[in-house]
Formats: structure tokens, sequence, C-alpha cells
């Protein structure tokens, strides 16, 4: 089989799973109304459960966004979600689709800090995601009618959030992780012009002691 071929026969799946998945979106939907009818007559709910498979997470492949860029990834959730008439997302589910997809939160200790720290990194990315009041996200186009919100730049112009970060999705906690390492180095190693300077505070503290005890 060709690349040609299986990349088609790899679309034609994710199209058929999409398909599959917007049915079974309805058949929920019909389940539900199901059992708020037998509510409304007093009998027990027929149907246990109505929740269809998780979304979009259920056509994600496990190597799907190895390798790839944080905004990239959310963006193809996303995509996947707005396909399946899902709309914005919150940050626990877009997590848990990136992690099902092979992405790799490399700076974080641990899921509190990664969700957090994507949670920082979309809201920064006004170009491309928007922020719902409910905190969910969305991509921007989606709201032509959203006001996007600038933060002021180190130079004081206005700036719009980062498209991508492409060395490191996670700067802040970067930051934070080398000055904790250039402290301890200097503790370690401290600097010998802090003592000279220290002593010779000392020596001229000392004389002017002197010259007023005379």
């Amino acid at each position: 089989m060709h690349d040609s071929e299986g990349v088609t026969v790899h679309q034609a799946i994710e199209q058929v799973q999409s398909e599959i998945l917007a049915l079974e979106q309805q058949l929920a939907e019909k389940k539900k109304a199901v059992n708020v009818l037998c509510g409304i007559v007093g009998k027990a709910p027929v149907y246990a459960t109505t929740d269809p498979i998780s979304g979009a997470a259920a056509s994600i492949r496990s190597d799907e966004f190895y390798g790839k860029k944080l905004a990239t990834a959310v963006r193809m959730i996303l995509e996947k979600r707005s396909a399946l008439g899902l709309g914005a997302a919150s940050v626990d589910e877009i997590y848990d689709c990136m992690l099902q997809g092979g992405y790799r939160f490399d700076n974080a200790k641990n899921d509190a800090t990664a969700k957090r720290a994507l949670s920082t990194s979309l809201a920064k990315n006004t170009t491309t995601f928007h922020k719902l009041p409910n905190g969910y996200f969305g991509l921007l186009e989606w709201y032509p009618e959203a006001k996007v919100t600038k933060r002021v730049g180190e130079n004081g112009s206005d700036q719009e959030g980062d498209n991508e970060n492409h060395n490191n999705d996670f700067p802040d906690m970067k930051m934070k992780e080398q000055a904790a390492q250039t402290a301890a180095a200097h503790a370690d190693h401290p600097n010998p012009d802090d003592g000279r300077a220290g002593r010779k505070e000392k020596r001229r503290g000392n004389a002017t002691a002197e010259a007023t005890a005379q």
C-alpha cells in the first residue's frame, strides 16, 4: 500500500468515526428525553446511562499529538469537537485529550501544575484561542464578535497573546527553576568580591568610630 493510500484510509476512518460519534450524541439526547418523560409520569428511568462516548477523545490516535506544539495540539482538539458539535472545552477535557494523543508536558511536575500552566498558556494566546466566562476555551474564530483582551508588553506597547511558544510551552515554570538553580549555585560558590566589599565597609566604619572618639 502506498503512503498516499494509507493517508486516505486513515482520513476515511476518522470521517466515519466522526459520523458515528455524531449519531451517538443524537442517540444520547433521545435517551435523556425518554428518561425525562418517564419522570413526568412517575416511572423509573428506562436508561441507566445516557452519556455518549467521550466526544472528541474517542477519535484521537495515541500518537496524534506527539512532538507537536501546544497550540497546534489544542487547535486540533477543538476542531475535532467542533466537527461533533461539542464546541468549547474545559482545561480538564483538553488536558485529557492531549495526554491521550501522546502530548508530553515535559516541564510539569504533576497534573495540577500542567493544567494550571496549560490554562495560562491558552489564556495568553489570544490570537488563536478565546476564554469564555465559564472558564472554557474555544477558537477565537468561533466568536467573531468577542472582544480580545490585549496585554501590555515590556516596551509599553499593546500585545496580543503569543501565537505559539516554540521553545518552551511553560516559560514561567522554567524561569522559576532557573532562578532557584542560580540562587543555589551562588550559595555554594559565593562571590569573593562580596566578602572584600564587606571587610572594606567594616574598616571604614571602625576608622570613623575612632575619629569620633578622639
